[in-house]
């Protein structure tokens, strides 16, 4: 009986402290606070983030990265507010490593060198997010940086509707990192400078699949808008915009003239001409 009613009591007191946190939780919401809130502790621009939390209210960064998880299992539920920061060099929205398995989703990304950046870590999950990046660089101060998603020796991570615009060099920049998957994810509006490109990957990034993405950047001008040194998953279908050649793996996109723009109806060659047979790349599946 005495175990019963110990029993009894420590559920009421935990139903209390649950009900206490959820009203908590009720009224920070409701006064938009600037703060990622988990179910112990409370994260804002600067911290490392250390169990899964969920936006109150819109977060400004200055000088430096906002979040960073290096433990695995953690969710960031930016709940569709912004993370923005002041476009400073080598400072990043959100940035994930070490061991992985952790989710970023819903958030507004905005001011940084990259919006996400995923470095030495795997089988994250990234969804339904949104990244402008523009910083300027120190040498010269006139170079400007910005990358949308960025990944740095990272593998089997998932990219799903996610939305890279108005980046001031690439809207998905892969670094050694093979194995990723990329699906609905879109590129636009990436700015006119010299060194830009929807989606680039250097030679030690194979075998990403990409499925159903669009590299709408505007068909105009000579620089290159989609790289890949390396060949990709040739199961990729689907996309549109800028890719490699009809059935190219990737591995020959370096240069502009081994890229073709594709449509769903019809595309372009990469000197322009219209080329009634480019759907979808890999090879109009």
């Amino acid at each position: 009986m005495h175990a019963k009613h110990l029993a009894e009591t420590f559920l009421l007191f935990a139903l209390l402290a649950l009900s206490v946190h959820a009203s908590s939780l009720q009224e920070a919401k409701a006064r938009n606070l600037p703060l990622c809130v988990g179910h112990t502790k409370v994260f804002t621009c600067g911290d490392t983030v250390t169990e899964s939390c969920i936006m109150l209210g819109n977060i400004a960064a200055k000088d430096s990265t906002c979040f960073t998880v290096s433990s695995s299992r953690i969710l960031i539920n930016c709940d569709g507010h912004s993370i923005t920061g002041n476009n400073h060099a080598h400072a990043y929205g959100i940035r994930i490593e070490g061991p992985g398995g952790d989710t970023v989703k819903n958030c507004r990304i905005i001011g940084f060198e990259s919006g996400i950046y995923l470095d030495s870590t795997s089988d994250n999950r990234i969804v339904n997010n949104y990244a402008s990046s523009c910083a300027r660089g120190t040498m010269p101060p006139t170079i400007l940086m910005g990358n949308g998603f960025q990944l740095y020796g990272a593998s089997n991570n998932t990219f799903t509707n996610n939305t890279a615009d108005s980046n001031c060099r690439f809207g998905f920049l892969l670094s050694s990192s093979p194995d990723n998957t990329f699906t609905d994810n879109t590129v636009k509006n990436v700015l006119a400078f010299n060194y830009i490109c929807g989606f680039a990957m250097d030679s030690e990034s194979p075998n990403n699949l990409f499925t159903y993405n669009v590299n709408e950047i505007e068909y105009s001008g000579t620089v290159q808008k989609f790289i890949s040194g390396s060949a990709q998953n040739t199961l990729s279908s689907r996309n549109t915009g800028w890719w490699p050649l009809l059935k190219s793996n990737g591995n020959d996109s370096e240069t502009q003239e081994y890229t073709a723009w594709y449509n769903e109806t019809s595309g372009r060659n990469a000197d322009g001409t219209f080329n009634e047979t480019l759907h979808y790349w890999y090879n109009n599946r």
